[in-house]
């Protein structure tokens, strides 16, 4: 039997583009999703099957693993892709739009590899890819609480190798840049920032326009994929964290080279 890659938020953009890929490279691919209305092409791919999966949903969760179990007897890969962005000023945003943030992007994630560490205990094998960002590494002007979450990530990543690699489970983050996806267009801001008396609305306007615009020649989604693809390849013994794009690299790279305010000032003039 081909080994089984498994890909959260799988209905477009990075993780639609993932699981395209790997099914074309001829795996079993189980392509979630909340809303299974927006499967209709994936459902005709060859090697594909979609199934329903919220991930702050514990039900479907479980309900998704154990019917990928009954079709695929295994899981060999875990692809952690299901998030979103929100918008907005640290000051402006509700605490209901912060904590949906993380229980998307954090929680939902921890939930979904709770559910599937079992799994590849029994197998003694196994992949888990988190989908972090750049912004994992850095912050960005009206990103700090997307941010937060893609810090999260990295190091609740860290923490699963120092647990699961005696299992024989590999860890490994992968960093995209500016993708070309709908992310910038789809993205929650927070409606305080739009209100022409408060004091970040120039600022929120301008980022705002800014943030629809630059994914539409950025690097394309497939390369994410490409990636991800590497990275399994690679093991355990050859990386952790995998950049994606021409600007994470350089941005990357600078944090390194740089120090802390040297590093942040450069933001500031980039994006400030």
């Amino acid at each position: 039997m081909g080994k089984t890659i498994v890909v959260t938020g799988a209905s477009s953009g990075i993780g639609k583009a993932i699981a395209l890929y790997f099914a074309e490279k001829g795996w079993h691919v189980a392509a979630t999703m909340r809303n299974l209305s927006k499967a209709k092409d994936l459902k005709k791919v060859d090697g594909l099957k979609v199934y329903k999966l919220d991930v702050t949903n514990e039900a479907t969760l479980k309900k998704a693993v154990k019917d990928i179990l009954k079709d695929f007897k295994q899981i060999d890969v875990l692809v952690n892709n299901a998030g979103y962005g929100v918008g907005g000023s640290l000051e402006s945003l509700s605490k209901e739009e912060l904590q949906q943030q993380f229980e998307v992007n954090v929680f939902g994630l921890l939930r979904t590899t709770q559910e599937v560490i079992p799994v590849m205990r029994k197998q003694k094998k196994g992949v888990i890819v988190n989908i972090a960002s750049v912004a994992g590494q850095m912050g960005f002007p009206f990103l700090g609480a997307y941010a937060a979450t893609k810090h999260a990530v990295e190091a609740i990543s860290e923490n699963m190798v120092f647990e699961l690699s005696q299992f024989g489970i590999v860890t490994k983050v992968v960093e995209p840049g500016a993708i070309s996806t709908n992310f910038g267009y789809a993205m929650d801001w927070a409606k305080k920032d739009f209100d022409k008396k408060s004091p970040y609305y120039k600022q929120a306007k301008a980022w705002n326009q800014n943030m629809t615009h630059m994914f539409d020649k950025a690097t394309p989604s497939v390369e994410v994929a490409k990636v991800v693809e590497k990275a399994i390849k690679d093991g355990a013994k050859k990386g952790f964290r995998y950049s994606v794009g021409p600007d994470a690299k350089k941005l990357l790279k600078a944090k390194k080279r740089k120090n802390d305010v040297a590093f942040l000032k450069m933001m500031m003039k980039m994006y400030g």
